[in-house]
């Protein structure tokens, strides 16, 4: 992009190369720039990670003068109170221009103090397939562990009914 406009954007600006270079204006932007970086992002052919962090800032601007018409004579009383009683209205309003001029109030804040933290995991682990098949199994084949327990039990006791008719007949002989 560089060699192509011969000028640079905000973000190329820690570049060491980039240092000399002058910045693109609006109309090297619009012509230059973005044809540049459309063709710079069709020629690429990457499957680029998603960003591990981000922080995003809604940004909400308002603003007023200060000060204030009606907080105009309160500052005035505070500087010089017998200036006040003898000005006209041309001085008031050139000190109120100088004031504006040489004061600034700056109020920054939150709007909400919201934090949305979205984590990516895989859709389906090793963990929901174990519950699926265990969960398939026992809706369709009754397979639970409990069946499973009286199947042992089952054959226990076959076994043991079996021993003690083989000792049955023994004695009876």
């Amino acid at each position: 992009m560089i060699d192509r406009c011969h000028c640079k954007i905000l973000g190329m600006a820690q570049l060491d190369e980039c240092k000399n270079l002058r910045f693109c204006g609006p109309k090297e932007f619009a012509n230059c720039v973005i044809q540049a970086d459309g063709e710079l992002m069709a020629s690429l052919d990457c499957d680029c990670p998603i960003k591990c962090n981000s922080i995003h800032f809604d940004v909400q601007l308002s603003s007023s003068s200060y000060p204030s018409r009606h907080l105009l004579p309160i500052v005035l009383k505070r500087t010089n109170e017998s200036m006040l009683v003898n000005a006209s209205e041309e001085v008031i309003s050139t000190i109120e221009a100088k004031l504006r001029r040489h004061f600034l109030q700056l109020n920054v804040f939150y709007q909400s103090v919201i934090t949305d933290v979205t984590k990516e995991k895989p859709a389906y682990d090793i963990h929901a397939f174990g519950s699926d098949i265990g969960g398939n199994m026992g809706l369709f084949l009754g397979c639970s562990l409990l069946t499973l327990c009286e199947f042992v039990d089952l054959f226990i006791l076959l076994c043991l009914r079996k021993c003690n008719r083989s000792q049955k007949v023994r004695i009876s002989r």
